[in-house]
């Protein structure tokens, strides 16, 4: 689990100590007007550490906004080549950052069917989700859950009782992106790695637009090559790379100075 929700959850564990008082602006957690609203935290509650570590995902959106304004649609899928890229951190973290300053808020999916996590990173129910509203058990309202009123919300996994490679096609999944920008400001998939499954190609032909994954120093350059070029086989439009979990060999400050 990340450092910003590792900071989040301690957040979460001092707000259900009976005996620490709640400060009189603090707003009540996993409250909503939605019937999708369910116990969760308030991703607004920041400490000092997790406020050092969402400087980053600022300037993620800080450097994303330029592209994303020539982007028709506000649907974004964050991909990986392979597993364990940090994909799942980078879209809630992101999401988190984004939902403070979007109209309608921002809406983060997880399109991770083969294994899903967002669930457990917010700890919330993931009873009923993404695969449910895909198979027309629920519909959209029913299944999301609001993580910060007006700000955040959640749309986890679901019941995957299907095989996603044979049953999620891009425009099955063109449908439900296009209910979903009528309802939130902005959509934020988290997606299956592009190598080992193959559904992850036909959701990010629906998406307006993809964020590449890559761990540094770990995929190597052919892998990404290969998820590369599926990708551009079926016309996803590639905003551009993250290179995550990067290590520095000078002073992290010096790089910023560069």
């Amino acid at each position: 689990m990340s450092k910003i929700y590792e900071a989040l959850n301690r957040a979460r564990d001092d707000d259900d100590d009976p005996k620490k008082p709640t400060p009189p602006t603090e707003k009540p957690v996993g409250t909503g007007s939605g019937s999708g609203t369910r116990g969760g935290f308030d991703p607004r509650i920041l400490s000092e550490e997790l406020q050092k570590v969402a400087v980053d995902y600022e300037a993620l959106h800080s450097s994303m906004e330029k592209t994303l304004s020539t982007v028709a649609g506000h649907a974004i899928m964050m991909v990986s080549s392979v597993e364990e890229e940090g994909t799942t951190t980078v879209a809630a973290e992101y999401a988190s950052t984004l939902g403070r300053g979007i109209p309608r808020g921002t809406l983060l999916i997880d399109a991770n069917f083969r294994n899903p996590t967002l669930h457990d990173v917010f700890g919330v129910p993931n009873d009923t989700g993404f695969a449910d509203v895909l198979q027309e058990r629920v519909t959209l309202k029913q299944a999301v859950q609001t993580l910060a009123e007006n700000e955040l919300y959640l749309l986890t996994a679901g019941l995957v009782d299907f095989s996603p490679s044979a049953r999620i096609s891009g425009s099955v999944v063109s449908r439900f992106l296009a209910e979903a920008k009528a309802q939130y400001g902005a959509v934020i998939l988290d997606g299956p790695p592009v190598i080992p499954y193959p559904e992850a190609v036909h959701i990010a032909s629906a998406a307006d637009g993809v964020v590449f994954i890559i761990e540094s120093e770990r995929t190597k350059r052919e892998i990404v090559a290969r998820a590369k070029d599926a990708l551009d086989a079926v016309d996803a439009n590639i905003l551009g790379v993250v290179l995550n979990r990067r290590r520095y060999v000078i002073p992290e400050f010096l790089y910023r100075q560069l």
